[in-house]
C-alpha cells in the first residue's frame, strides 16, 4: 500500500535555499521514521509538484533536487528543467521516482516576492 505525503511553502524568497522538503520515510521505523538501510528502503514513487510565482515573483527561478542519503547531500536534477515564474501564475508536473528526497531550490535569480505557493505531493512505496 502506498503512503501519501505532501510539503507545502508559502511566500519563500531565499537565495540558494533549499524549502518544500520531501523525505522518504517509513513510519514503521523509530526513531523519527528513519529512513531504512540501502538496499532496503522505501522512496518516494512519484512526486507531483505545483508551484505558483509570488504576486511580484516573475522571474524567478525554481529549481529540483533529489536527496542521496549515501553522501549525504542534495543534487541538482537535470528533468525537470528549472521553472521561470510569472507573477501569481501557476505551473506543475509529475517527477518519476524511485527518490530518497526531492526539494525545490531558488538557485540565485529571486524577483518581487518570489514564489508565493509551493507544494509537493509524493506516495512512498517499499522498494
Amino acid at each position: 500500500m502506498a503512503i501519501p505525503i505532501y510539503a507545502a511553502t508559502i511566500n519563500f524568497a531565499s537565495s540558494n535555499t533549499g524549502f518544500c522538503t520531501l523525505l522518504a520515510q517509513d513510519p514503521t521505523k523509530t526513531p523519527n521514521f528513519a529512513i531504512g538501510p540501502q538496499m532496503s528502503c522505501v522512496q518516494l514513487d512519484l512526486v507531483s509538484w505545483h508551484i505558483q510565482g509570488g504576486s511580484t515573483g516573475a522571474g524567478t527561478i525554481v529549481g529540483f533536487q533529489e536527496f542521496l542519503p549515501v553522501s549525504p547531500f542534495w543534487f541538482n536534477l537535470s528533468s525537470p528543467a528549472q521553472q521561470t515564474l510569472v507573477n501569481s501564475a501557476d505551473i506543475n508536473g509529475i517527477l518519476n521516482g524511485p527518490f530518497f528526497g526531492v526539494r525545490l531550490i531558488l538557485p540565485s535569480t529571486i524577483s518581487g516576492t518570489g514564489v508565493g505557493l509551493a507544494v509537493l505531493k509524493a506516495t512512498v512505496r517499499a522498494m
